[in-house]
């Protein structure tokens, strides 16, 4: 079975980073709205896509 890549720019990675951070709980939504200059439910909307719409929920082809 092949995977497919996805291509991401730098800050697609660093917003997935920050992300992630918060799942793990090593961040609030609070201090991810303020690294990413966006609003806390923003935040909130953004980890609710990766469940909804898989791995390339952000990512254009």
């Amino acid at each position: 079975m092949q995977s497919e890549r996805i291509a991401l720019s730098q800050r697609e990675r660093d917003r997935w980073k920050v992300l992630h951070e918060v799942k793990q709980k090593q961040l609030t939504q609070l201090a991810a709205a303020e690294r990413l200059q966006g609003s806390d439910r923003h935040v909130r909307r953004m980890l609710l896509r990766p469940r909804q719409r898989g791995d390339r929920c952000g990512v254009t082809r």
